[in-house]
């Protein structure tokens, strides 16, 4: 089961930037007094327009945390399941 404690690792770091960019973004929304229902409102609003760079990068980052890792929480816990005849590892190692 040592293949799941990144799985575990990268979850833990996603809830790190999670935290951190609500911690930097609600506060600034609230300064520039910023609606967020005007923002789901409007197609044309985005808040890389109205934040400042500093304030919009965690929310990029959280966003990258999302894209590539997709397949490695897919396929972390398929490399853990035991090598049994019908599991999915087994078909695919063995074929």
């Amino acid at each position: 089961m040592a293949i799941l404690q990144p799985v575990v690792a990268l979850l833990g770091w996603t809830m790190v930037i999670w935290l951190w960019m609500y911690a930097t973004r609600l506060p600034a929304m609230s300064k520039a007094q910023i609606n967020p229902d005007s923002l789901a409102l409007d197609p044309d609003a985005s808040l890389d327009k109205t934040l400042p760079p500093q304030v919009q990068w965690k929310a990029h980052n959280y966003n990258h945390l999302h894209e590539a890792p997709t397949l490695f929480y897919t396929g972390a816990p398929v490399l853990a399941l035991p090598d049994r005849i019908g599991s999915p590892r087994y078909l695919v190692c063995k074929g």
